[in-house]
């Protein structure tokens, strides 16, 4: 685990990159904010919003899984 403490220290708090690279002037006028979008994640909120209660079991957990749809294939690289 130090190796990690160690790591994480180098990091920016704020973007996660090497903060020696971030943080200093080469990349400035460089950078640019993009938005993306995980499907993985919006399913999940999508279903939480829809179910208060993940289960009746203490520890249930809802996850998210890759599923075949007949008509939409997955392209090759992610096929489950």
């Amino acid at each position: 685990m130090l190796a990690l403490t160690d790591y994480e220290a180098l990091l920016c708090p704020d973007c996660g990159r090497l903060a020696r690279i971030c943080q200093g002037p080469l990349l400035d006028g460089h950078i640019e904010v993009v938005t993306t979008q995980c499907q993985s994640a919006a399913a999940l909120q999508r279903w939480r919003a829809e179910n208060a209660d993940p289960g009746p079991e203490p520890g249930t957990l809802a996850v998210t899984v890759v599923r075949r749809h007949p008509r939409r294939p997955l392209p090759p690289h992610l096929t489950p």
